[in-house]
This record gives C-alpha cells, structure tokens and sequence, in this order.
C-alpha cells in the first residue's frame, strides 16, 4: 500500500492486518520496538552499521531463500525510499526515488531471494569473493553464494557489474553463467566496431569477437543506441526478426536482433566462425 495508514482506511482496509491490531497500538510499537539488546553488543559487532537491524535482516534473508530460485536470477540495485537521517542514505540521480537506502538484491519474475544493504564504501561487501573484480563484480560474487551448488544458474546483470574477470568466475565456480551489458572501458581493447562508426550503420547491425582463452563473447549492437553486452554462454546468431518503429518511414521495420539479448544457448564459437567472419581473439594480458 501507498502509505501505512492505507491499511486501516475504509475504502482500502486489509482486514488481515487491521482485524488484528488498531491503527494507533500499530503505530506505538512501531515507535518502540527494538531487534537487539544494545547491552549484549560487542564493540566489533558495532562495526556494522545496521547491527541493530541485523538479526531482522538475517531473518527476512532466511525466509527468502526458502523459496526454490528460477533458473534465471537478475542482478541489481534497489532502492528503498527514505528521506530521514542516516549515515548510509543514498542519493541516486537517475532512480525515481532518488534518496533512500540502497540495496543489492538478486531477484527473479519479481521476486527477491537475496539482497545486501549498501553501508557506504568499503563497508558490507566481502571482496576476497571475487579478487580483482571491483565492487560490482563482488556483489554478484556475494549475492550468488546461497544459490543452491551445481544448479547451472543464468546470472543477468547490468553494466554497473559486468567485467571479465567476474563473468568468468561465475562460470569456473560452477555457479552458472553469466550475460550482461558492458561498458565501453571495460573490453580491454576488444576490436569491436566503434560507437561512432556503429551509428552510421542500419538499425540492427552488430559487432561479434570471441575470446578463446576466457571463453567469453562480446556483441556490441545498434538499435535505438549502441549497446554492449558480454556473455559466457551466448552470441550473435542465431538471428531473429523484430519489428522496429522507423521515424523518417513512418512505418514498423524488420531489424535483426543477436540472440544474446534474449539470452539463449549457443554454440556460438561454430556459428560465428560460418557466419559472421569476425572470430577473434582479445589479447591474453588484456
């Protein structure tokens, strides 16, 4: 609901939650209630900055991962609306609500098996998961580890995450695989076709180089916009077919469409080699 008092309202009155308890006994204990005795915390649990949060949050994590995860898990930021003071308040510029709390949460069809709460940096996320791979990729690393092993998950995540090194843990950990759009500055000089000669291009046209050693491939397309993507998995073709809206024509187009962007099992190495003429390697040391 909007708004707490939604739930007592008469027009909107959820009668599980208002046939139990009054509006205004909600809101005192609300006012008092507590999740840890500040007397039995040690001065190293106090480090954390939501140690008195912590037993709830641990509980809420448990009951989510009760529910058996699907196949494909979508990794991303969350933000929880909050404008009061706090040391781990966020300001996000781009978000529709742009101050709050933020969170990491692995999620899938809407649901969220697990999350972390962003405490600032250098707080919270555990690194030595993912050596050499920054934050964003040790907060993929972080969120799959209460995945269920040797399940073959599909990890998706956006360009705030994705780099070599961890979409190639996934995959080696035995995690599953991973599929994700990727900065520009992060192909270690991959011989992908520029941005700028991308876009004078038709709509539709795509940029494929596979990388043996890692096993990785990376397609760079152009729809609307450019767009990057790396995958352990996926590639280029298969091609299909899907209709565009063409703004000089005035008319829906038929453009082509890498089958990385929906995600499918390929035997990419075979078919970009008989189709696309552009297999490459990136350099070892990139």
């Amino acid at each position: 609901m909007p708004s707490l008092r939604c739930y007592w309202e008469a027009e909107l009155r959820q009668s599980r939650i208002a046939d139990e308890m009054g509006r205004n006994r909600f809101s005192k204990i609300a006012q008092s209630l507590h999740f840890t005795d500040n007397n039995d915390v040690t001065d190293e649990e106090k480090e954390d900055r939501l140690w008195k949060l912590r037993p709830w949050l641990n509980s809420l994590r448990d009951s989510f991962q009760e529910v058996s995860p699907e196949e494909n898990q979508s990794i991303d930021e969350i933000m929880v609306a909050f404008k009061g003071r706090s040391l781990i308040k966020q300001y996000m510029e781009k978000k529709p609500k742009k101050w709050g709390f933020k969170l990491w949460g692995r999620c899938s069809y809407g649901f969220c098996h697990d999350f972390n709460v962003y405490q600032g940096r250098g707080t919270g996320i555990d690194e030595e998961l993912a050596p050499g791979c920054g934050l964003g990729g040790s907060v993929v690393m972080q969120l799959c580890q209460s995945l269920p092993k040797n399940r073959q998950f599909k990890i998706f995540a956006d360009n705030y995450f994705s780099n070599f090194t961890m979409a190639k843990l996934v995959r080696d950990s035995g995690i599953g695989q991973y599929t994700g759009t990727i900065k520009g500055n992060r192909v270690h000089n991959a011989p992908l076709t520029s941005l700028k000669a991308m876009e004078k291009l038709k709509r539709g046209s795509g940029s494929t180089v596979y990388d043996k050693d890692r096993e990785l491939c990376l397609v760079r397309w152009y729809d609307n916009k450019c767009v990057t993507l790396i995958s352990t998995y996926a590639g280029t073709g298969p091609l299909e077919k899907v209709k565009r809206y063409d703004r000089s024509k005035k008319e829906h187009i038929e453009v082509d469409r890498p089958a990385v962007i929906l995600g499918l099992t390929l035997a990419e190495v075979e078919w970009l080699s008989n189709h696309m003429g552009h297999t490459v390697d990136i350099h070892k040391e990139a």
